[in-house]
């Protein structure tokens, strides 16, 4: 038999310290990747879809379509060795040796887990779930002695919501995690494609053949909204040794340093969209109906798909001259323009906000809502040149 390997041990050492700095900075050899796995349960997802189709005359054919999907069984984590809101804001959970503005400080979070020796313990469970239902409309006109095809492709995302997380401190994660982020109401793609009649059926002669015959023209046009999101928040001016968090370990919200919040829930106190004419670079939404939270352990009440973000409209064209050279040799010039416009099509806005802590006002309104330098790629022009033989 091959001979085992001896244990893995680690050996930690500390010299000339006292107990009190011990405390304050302990010796960590507690695992920081042990997880669980509940029983397998295989992920699976259903597909299904109910559609017409129909000659509509005039070389149309037009297709409307219901499809769903709905996945289930999907892996999520959750934290086992964590505690409650609140709970490193207990009395008991205040070392009275350290104080910070007059504030005792909470225990470093491995002496206040239920199980001590251990750091972030996770357990994948076979429990989330997924449900997507949209409507798909298509018309496509063949190409016929005209030269002309044209199609349009429409998706409706009448819901797509997603259970990817689960706190496991607040008793209704449906309710709190089952959101529309990520969802896309409507989506519109144009394709069309035009064989320019030759000119030389009607004026005969080289120049006419050379320069105005095989050409061809075609594109794709797409109008899309944006994505719904949603917001976070930090505090500024926060008071030396604040207890500032939700006082979880490992809870729903992350928390920095002495329980500052980091990217946790807002309370939404009216609806944020704004309409597309009202939208500009400098406020692309309501930035009045997002305030700090109030209650207790600051955990907010938005869903995270609050917010409808900012769509663009973009098209793509090309032109190709076919120029013949004998048999079945030819020439082909390309021309290809990817955003042919120009256009700006911005993918993000800030939607952190920075709220004072003791008076809650908005500090950053100078850059909250505006639309951040992050945009899809400006117009580009490809020239090519293909010859067929």
């Amino acid at each position: 038999m091959p001979n085992a390997l001896a244990p893995v041990l680690n050996t930690y050492r500390t010299n000339y310290t006292t107990i009190g700095e011990l405390l304050n900075s302990p010796l960590t050899a507690t695992p920081s990747a042990v997880r669980r796995v509940e029983p397998f349960k295989p992920p699976v997802v259903y597909n299904w879809s109910l559609g017409v189709q129909r000659d509509v005359g005039f070389k149309v054919i037009a297709d409307v379509a219901y499809v769903g999907n709905a996945a289930r069984n999907q892996q999520v984590t959750v934290d086992l060795n964590g505690r409650p809101y609140g709970y490193a804001y207990l009395p008991s959970s205040l070392d009275q040796t350290v104080v910070v503005g007059g504030q005792a400080q909470p225990f470093s979070d491995d002496f206040l887990r239920p199980y001590q020796g251990f750091g972030r313990i996770q357990e994948r469970r076979f429990v989330g779930y997924a449900d997507y239902h949209a409507l798909q409309l298509s018309v496509n006109r063949r190409r016929s002695s005209d030269g002309l095809a044209l199609g349009a492709a429409y998706t409706y995302q009448i819901s797509n919501k997603t259970l990817g997380a689960i706190d496991p401190f607040v008793e209704d994660n449906r309710a709190r995690n089952y959101t529309s982020n990520g969802r896309r109401p409507h989506v519109l793609v144009l394709n069309y494609s035009y064989d320019v009649p030759d000119l030389s059926r009607r004026w005969n002669n080289l120049l006419t053949k050379a320069v105005f015959d095989n050409w061809q023209f075609s594109g794709v046009t797409t109008f899309t909204t944006g994505t719904y999101g949603g917001f976070t928040y930090n505090y500024a001016n926060v008071p030396t040794g604040a207890l500032s968090g939700t006082g979880a370990i490992n809870g729903g919200a992350t928390t920095g340093a002495l329980g500052g919040v980091v990217a946790s829930r807002v309370v939404i106190t009216c609806d944020t969209n704004l309409p597309r004419g009202e939208r500009t670079f400098e406020r692309q939404f309501r930035t009045e109906c997002i305030a700090p939270p109030t209650d207790q352990f600051r955990l907010g009440t938005a869903r995270q798909d609050e917010y409808l973000g900012p769509g663009y409209v973009n098209w793509d064209l090309s032109v190709f001259k076919n120029v013949p050279i004998g048999g079945t040799r030819q020439l082909q010039f390309r021309v290809e323009l990817y955003n042919a416009f120009n256009s700006d099509q911005w993918t993000a806005t800030n939607t952190n906000a920075t709220f004072d802590y003791t008076t809650g006002a908005l500090t950053n309104a100078n850059v909250f809502g505006r639309l951040t330098n992050n945009t899809l790629s400006a117009r580009r022009i490809q020239l090519g040149a293909r010859f067929t033989f």
